[in-house]
């Protein structure tokens, strides 16, 4: 890996900063820190995507992800969020959630992924809050992310999701993440119909 780490090709040496992330060693994540400073902005991404496998348990790595995730740089403010996310950093949710106030839309999308995965349950109410800002594919997220979440099922209405949120919200407990082989909880009085497992609004 390190001769091709020096290779002169970049896409050998994505590949190359790809496969350092899946190996578990003090070496493998000095080099990545190093790399995610990279001028090449694949080889930077990459690195910083491998940066997830230590993001939980070093202080260092996470503050540094935080970093980029606060910056002006949108593709490593999302690489960033994915490493938190998948590296299970629940103290970055607070900075995730204000990614979803964020005006480009693949931010958004990363926030709503990354905040699914942390089942972080300071995220419900802004992601409700969501519901009637986004629309197409992001507004799917936003109530696939509050199902997976919640274990509830209130369609695409916002003000059945606040109602049930404002009786339940104190105490709740995030459930276990959903089989994904499981069928969608059943609608609890929300304005979505489902056809041949399409949700319709």
């Amino acid at each position: 890996l390190e001769k091709l780490l020096r290779s002169r090709e970049p896409e050998v040496q994505r590949a190359a900063v790809a496969a350092r992330g899946g190996i578990a060693d003090p070496a493998a994540l000095a080099l990545l820190r190093k790399l995610a400073g990279s001028r090449d902005p694949a080889i930077a991404l990459a690195a910083i995507h491998g940066l997830a496998r230590w993001a939980k348990e070093d202080a260092k790595v996470a503050a540094e992800l935080l970093h980029d995730l606060e910056g002006s740089n949108v593709d490593r403010k999302i690489a960033a969020a994915d490493a938190l996310g998948e590296g299970g950093v629940a103290s970055s949710a607070g900075a995730i959630v204000r990614l979803l106030d964020h005006r480009e839309w693949r931010v958004r999308a990363s926030a709503i992924l990354n905040l699914r995965r942390l089942r972080a349950r300071e995220a419900i109410e802004p992601l409700i809050g969501r519901i009637e800002k986004e629309e197409g594919r992001l507004q799917d997220d936003v109530i696939d992310a509050l199902e997976d979440l919640t274990g509830q099922s209130f369609g695409f209405s916002p003000a059945n999701w606040q109602g049930w949120w404002r009786v339940n919200g104190p105490g709740f407990v995030v459930p276990p993440p959903r089989d994904p082989k499981a069928p969608p909880p059943a609608d609890e009085g929300g304005t979505s119909s489902g056809y041949y497992g399409i949700r319709v609004n």
